[in-house]
């Protein structure tokens, strides 16, 4: 009974461990890809910036509108424990407004008595420019724009401030249109980028996590093979006792 309880238990940490290996290898892919995008958006947010520096702006807005990055999946503890005590520790006044990104590590600001919008997290440039087009309300109804990322550069979480006041040009009846497009796009890109770098770290934690649980199923299996093994010879030992004790009967 305890030889086929054995196999039974290296058979489902075989099973788990396959998985594990599967979402290190998935994890890790989807890190190369999301860097590859960050690669090629450097040099339009580059571009984008500059002309964002050309403007002028009123006075910094008093009220801010805080757009925070945390995380979409489990199975990244690691990940998930940075991001709880980021967003554990910001500071914001009661006329500030939120939108959160991710399913998780955002408990402690459940009870937030402020505006909040909970979304999913950004998977796409059009996701980025739907948080954009919000994002833009708030900006041209006086608030200061501020996304909550984790940097790759700075290996941390970080708050980035994208527009701290109301373009000046954007009340110009003639520039409006083309100032609050290019304001939007400049929004749209650097959302983008704050969601990549987030899911790089992200992705990065689960591959870790799941090398760390894949050494553990091996471990936990060869110690399997090495029970099986001795439970195997005392039964062999015992069985051919039990004959030569026959036999000398």
């Amino acid at each position: 009974m305890r030889l086929q309880q054995i196999l039974a238990k290296q058979k489902n940490i075989s099973n788990i461990g396959r998985l594990t290996s599967a979402i290190q290898t998935i994890s890790m892919v989807k890190k190369q890809q999301s860097k590859q995008m960050h690669d090629k958006m450097i040099s339009s947010l580059s571009i984008l910036k500059k002309e964002i520096k050309k403007m002028h702006y009123e006075s910094d807005s008093k009220n801010v509108f805080h757009m925070v990055f945390t995380v979409d999946k489990k199975l990244c503890k690691n990940f998930i424990y940075l991001a709880s005590n980021y967003v554990a520790k910001l500071k914001y006044s009661k006329n500030d407004a939120f939108m959160f990104f991710g399913k998780y590590a955002i408990n402690a600001l459940k009870n937030i008595e402020n505006e909040r919008i909970d979304m999913n997290i950004i998977s796409s440039i059009e996701d980025s420019s739907c948080a954009a087009e919000i994002a833009m309300k708030y900006l041209m109804s006086n608030h200061q724009i501020k996304i909550h990322f984790y940097s790759f550069k700075h290996s941390k979480f970080i708050e980035k401030s994208i527009f701290k006041s109301v373009p000046v040009a954007s009340k110009c009846s003639h520039d409006k249109e083309g100032i609050i497009s290019i304001c939007k796009l400049y929004m749209t890109y650097s959302i983008q980028m704050a969601a990549i770098e987030t899911s790089m770290m992200e992705n990065t934690s689960r591959a870790t996590a799941m090398s760390q649980a894949s050494d553990t199923c091996k471990n936990m299996q060869h110690q399997l093979k090495l029970d099986y093994n001795r439970l195997r010879q005392e039964k062999i030992t015992l069985e051919m006792s039990e004959i030569i004790g026959g036999a000398s009967a």
